[in-house]
């Protein structure tokens, strides 16, 4: 059954793709073009437990990258 409504501000909810980070055992990996359920007004993100479990088969290969990104870490400490 598809989302309608946001489950915090009950915004309606369209679908699109966006990118995602994603953490696998200790690494970050940027993945684009993934479909999510967005909604309109705050912007929160739902993804299927389909995409989340793809999204976790395709980082265990990761020698698939098309590309990479340098991303500046940075603490509060």
């Amino acid at each position: 059954m598809k989302m309608e409504r946001c489950y915090f501000c009950r915004g309606p909810i369209v679908q699109r793709r966006i990118e995602h980070m994603h953490r696998w055992k200790g690494r970050m990996f940027l993945i684009k073009d993934l479909p999510a359920d967005v909604c309109e007004q705050c912007g929160e993100t739902y993804l299927s437990p389909e995409f989340v479990e793809r999204s976790d088969q395709v980082v265990e290969r990761s020698e698939m990258a098309t590309e990479f990104i340098s991303i500046p870490v940075l603490s509060l400490a």
